[in-house]
């Protein structure tokens, strides 16, 4: 295929050249055009290489419109904050992308600061690798930082810059070693024994319906005896969650939270008055005082929001709020834990 068969391009647009003599994947070189020098010749720059014509052509397009280039000489920040404007305009596999995903590739591009002046394209596997071991910390935090790594691999190939994946090459070097700490009974009953306070009641709320941290923000559609909140799976988003009892007049005039009232400000109420533990025990003690109270497994899960488990029980068994209601009222933290019996549902 020649170039000459779609005619000339316009002045200034830029050039494609075409490699016929090569057996190469995409033979189509398209560069833009920034200009002459002080003698008069025309300076172009390399914006990538594509399988088509069109292809190159629609390329070059899009760099002339916008005046984004793929260029060779991009920096780590240039090139994550492209990635990043793109993950937030183009859904991901037909579903825009959570804000909770987007916040773990920002944390993970935070903790290697010293990578982001450097030209990307002349990163070394080794760098990368030492970047993960100085960031430290859990086996998860390495985890992420190495998928934000292939992450921009993979836009960086979108553009026709690289082939190659370092972050193939790459490791975990710390131990998984999760922290599961529940509350105990006696723990939760001592809760119940703090002078009230927003973050005393955001506790007893999350041991009482096993949602994450962040789902704290996302109560919504609430009536009498449920309300709709979730984060993170298609299972946990927009999921049904009873209001037990027990903490129906704590929920009635705990919500909404404000904006700012923030995830940080729980955390260090924690770490003050709650040694030990973090917001996250609160959901380990849900499901583990759930399956102690004889709380039925699939309603738990359909519950906190986990999609865990068989075919038949994650895709056919769904229950209804009511059925869901009359489980939750199973739960329970005194030390004679009895079966509490069903209500009616209103």
């Amino acid at each position: 295929m020649s170039n000459t068969k779609f005619g000339r391009l316009p002045n200034r647009f830029g050039a494609i050249v075409h490699f016929r003599t090569r057996k190469l994947r995409n033979p189509f070189l398209a560069k833009i055009y920034l200009g002459k020098d002080d003698n008069g010749k025309a300076l172009y720059k390399t914006i990538g290489t594509y399988k088509t014509y069109m292809e190159a052509f629609e390329a070059l397009s899009t760099a002339n419109k916008t005046g984004l280039m793929p260029e060779d000489g991009l920096t780590f920040a240039e090139m994550y904050e492209r990635l990043q404007k793109e993950m937030l305009s183009v859904p991901v596999n037909g579903r825009q992308l959570s804000k909770a995903s987007v916040d773990g590739y920002r944390c993970a591009y935070q903790a290697v600061p010293h990578l982001h002046s450097k030209e990307f394209l002349s990163l070394t596997a080794p760098e990368l690798q030492t970047a993960i071991n100085v960031a430290g910390g859990s086996a998860s935090k390495q985890a992420k930082i190495k998928l934000l790594f292939s992450k921009m691999y993979q836009y960086a190939a979108y553009l026709g810059l690289t082939d190659t994946n370092l972050a193939d090459y790459l490791h975990v070097t710390a131990k998984s070693e999760p922290k599961r700490n529940p509350f105990t009974v006696d723990e939760v009953q001592q809760i119940w024994q703090m002078p009230p306070s927003r973050w005393r009641d955001c506790t007893l709320i999350l041991l009482y319906t096993g949602m994450r941290i962040g789902e704290l923000w996302t109560v919504h559609d609430v009536h009498k005896d449920y309300f709709r909140a979730g984060l993170k799976t298609e299972a946990g988003i927009n999921r049904i969650i009873p209001i037990h009892p027990e903490i129906a007049e704590i929920f009635a005039r705990s919500f909404p939270i404000g904006v700012q009232d923030n995830r940080r400000l729980i955390e260090r109420w924690f770490y003050r008055h709650l040694p030990g533990h973090t917001p996250h025990d609160c959901r380990r003690t849900f499901v583990t005082r759930a399956d102690e109270c004889g709380m039925n497994p699939t309603a738990c899960r359909q519950i906190v929001g986990h999609s865990s488990g068989d075919v038949h029980t994650v895709k056919y068994t769904i229950h209804h709020p009511e059925y869901l209601y009359n489980e939750m009222l199973k739960l329970t933290y005194s030390k004679n834990a009895s079966e509490s019996p069903t209500t009616d549902f209103n």
